[in-house]
């Protein structure tokens, strides 16, 4: 089996100021393309996982990235290192918030500052981890493999989740 992926963010953005007789204005139209081949190496991924999940409030998810269960196409996902993670917020309620990372035994900690950080993903948002280095965000089975994902809201919280990686 082969993996591979193509992740493009496009910004289109225009600040504009009305005046009596003109209005300037500032374009941003920024483009970011990050290709992955199959592989292990820089640019490279060999495994893809993808869910859709509910929680209810108060409700944590954690995902072991050294074992992941069964992609799409029924194959096990086990990772050394993951090379992108998505996280999409389904909720439009305000202050229907998921928790991603923080504190649990055997977290995964290489993509961030420390063991015990976290961000959070308000409703709508999505939050996006891409590190195409051959090394990747590194992942330890039994000591650093454990992703947690919590609902903070007071609602049931529908969520997406892809994840990349090599074996």
């Amino acid at each position: 089996m082969s993996a591979t992926a193509t992740i493009t963010i496009k910004i289109l953005s225009e600040l504009i100021k009305a005046l009596d007789l003109s209005s300037p204005e500032d374009v941003l139209d920024e483009l970011t393309r990050i290709v992955f081949a199959n592989g292990a190496g820089a640019n490279s991924i060999q495994k893809i996982w993808h869910d859709q999940n509910a929680l209810a409030s108060g409700a944590s998810q954690d995902y072991d990235l050294t074992a992941l269960g069964d992609d799409a196409l029924g194959d096990a996902v086990s990772l050394s290192a993951f090379k992108l993670l998505f996280i999409r917020n389904n909720s439009t309620t305000a202050g229907e918030n998921l928790q991603i990372g923080g504190a649990v035994t055997n977290g995964v900690a290489s993509c961030f500052v420390a063991a015990n950080d976290g961000v959070i993903v308000g409703p709508g948002g999505i939050h996006l981890w891409v590190n195409p280095s051959a090394a990747g965000y590194a992942v330890a089975d039994g000591s650093a493999d454990i992703l947690r994902i919590k609902n903070a809201g007071t609602g049931s919280i529908t969520y997406d989740i892809i994840i990349m990686g090599i074996s």
